[in-house]
């Protein structure tokens, strides 16, 4: 039989040795099993990053003789295209997407919008120029 003050010592150092593994793992900054890391890593060597900007933004837009406070996001899918939400005195939301075509100018699409909205939809697009010209000056598409 090993003697006690032996198996302390060696315990000692499995302890040490185990905690240096661990500090390892996260100094990489990877807490992931075997096979998502091989996904991460090859990910990584093409260099498959994708950089993405949260664009988004609110405006007080008068349509219908009223102030409309329009919420915007910006869409990853095009350049130019958003999706708006805004609530009306009832508290119901109206949510729409809305996008510049190349030559003809800004389209609204949605489900159940006010006749005003898709009539106005210049308006809003310049809004959308606008915001982005204020909040976020440095982007471009």
């Amino acid at each position: 039989m090993i003697p006690r003050e032996i198996r302390r010592k060696r315990n000692r150092k499995r302890k040490s040795n185990r905690k240096r593994k661990n500090n390892r793992k996260r100094k990489r900054g990877f807490s992931l099993s075997f096979s998502q890391y091989s996904f991460v890593h090859y990910r990584y060597r093409k260099k498959e990053q994708v950089k993405t900007v949260n664009i988004t933004f609110s405006k007080l837009i008068k349509l219908d003789n009223r102030q409309w406070e329009v919420n915007f996001r910006k869409l990853p899918s095009m350049p130019y295209q958003f999706h708006a939400d805004t609530a009306t005195l009832q508290g119901e939301r109206i949510q729409f997407d809305i996008y510049r075509d190349g030559s003809s100018g800004w389209k609204i699409s949605g489900r159940n919008l006010p006749v005003f909205f898709t009539e106005q939809c210049e308006k809003l697009g310049t809004a959308i120029e606008k915001g982005l010209q204020e909040y976020y000056p440095g982007y471009t598409e």
